[in-house]
């Protein structure tokens, strides 16, 4: 089953990565949004809060984007893609 896009209100953009193109939150329903380049979107459920504010650090302090997607979100978290 394919979902809509969050709202950008807690979009934060990844300009240096060369995976992701940005990434969004849902605080209520704990839903973590990705977009990588080259257009794809998918949402990650049940993902904690701290989880997001630990990946908002590791993109303001310079640090990889889609290695954090790849060793703390993908083996964990239940995926479906976005429609576009």
């Amino acid at each position: 089953m394919k979902r809509k896009r969050l709202p950008p209100k807690n979009a934060v953009y990844t300009p240096d990565s060369g995976t992701t193109v940005m990434v969004n939150y849902h605080e209520k329903d704990r839903i973590l949004e990705v977009e990588f380049t080259g257009g794809r979107a998918y949402h990650y459920h049940a993902v904690p809060l701290n989880i997001w504010e630990e990946y908002k650090e590791i993109i303001r302090s310079g640090g990889s984007s889609g290695e954090f997607v790849n060793y703390r979100i993908k083996p964990f978290y239940e995926v479906v893609s976005v429609e576009e």
